[in-house]
C-alpha cells in the first residue's frame, strides 16, 4: 500500500510540529515538513531520527511562488501527491485598532492569507494527481469569525482581519472544487473544524 503522504507547513513548532508528531506516528505516512527556516528545523530532524524514512523538511517560505513550487517540486520527485495542513501564520500586532499600522495589517495578509492561496494553487495539480483522498485543510482561529471574533482580547485588528480572509479563502475552495474532489467537506476546511 502507497503511504498517505502529507504536507505541513509552519511545521518547526508550535501547533505545526504537534501535527506532525501526530502524523508520523502513523502507519504508512511520508510526512514534509515545510519551514521557511531549515536552519530552525531542530526538532524536527530530532523526531525524523525517531520515525526513519518518515518525516522530510522542505523549506516553505509563506507566499513565495517560487520557493513553493521548488517544494511542491520535491515533493512530486519523490512520492507524486499530497494532503496539505496549512498552519503558519503570524500574530505580531496586539495593540489597539486604531494604532494598526498598514504595514502590519499588510504583513499579516501576506502570511495569514495570501500565503495559504499561493500553496494551494502551487499544489493543485498534485492534490488532483492524488489516488487517496486529496485533502488541502487551512488552520485558522476564532479571530477570524465575524461572528465571535470579539470574543477575541482587544488589539488583534491584523491578526483577525487576515484570519477572516483565509476562512472566505476556506469556504471559496470548498465551493469551487468540489467537482476535483477537494471541495467536498471536510477536504477544505478551517481549525473549527476536527482535523483527521
Amino acid at each position: 500500500m502507497a503511504p498517505v503522504v502529507y504536507l505541513v507547513s509552519g511545521a518547526n513548532r508550535g501547533i505545526g510540529l504537534g501535527i506532525i508528531a501526530a502524523l508520523v506516528a502513523r502507519d504508512d505516512v511520508a510526512v514534509f515538513a515545510g519551514v521557511r527556516d531549515l536552519s530552525s528545523a531542530d526538532a524536527l530532524k530530532d523526531l525524523g531520527a525517531q520515525h526513519p524514512g518518515k518525516l522530510h523538511v522542505v523549506q516553505l517560505v509563506s507566499a513565495d511562488k517560487a520557493n513553493n513550487e521548488r517544494a511542491i517540486g520535491e515533493i512530486k520527485d519523490q512520492v507524486g501527491r499530497a494532503s496539505m495542513r496549512r498552519r503558519a501564520g503570524i500574530l505580531t500586532w496586539a495593540d489597539p485598532s486604531a494604532e494598526a499600522p498598514a504595514s502590519e495589517v499588510s504583513r499579516h495578509f501576506e502570511v495569514n492569507s495570501i500565503g495559504p492561496l499561493v500553496l494551494f494553487q502551487t499544489a493543485f495539480p498534485l492534490l488532483k494527481a492524488s489516488t487517496a483522498d486529496p485533502k488541502f485543510a487551512i488552520i485558522s482561529s476564532i479571530a477570524g469569525s465575524i461572528a465571535r471574533g470579539t470574543e477575541v482580547p482587544l488589539g488583534f485588528l491584523p491578526y483577525g482581519m487576515s484570519k477572516a480572509a483565509v476562512n472566505y479563502l476556506s469556504k471559496r475552495l470548498h465551493v469551487e472544487y468540489a467537482s476535483d474532489g477537494l471541495g467536498e467537506w471536510p477536504a477544505v476546511r478551517s481549525s473549527h473544524q476536527r482535523l483527521t
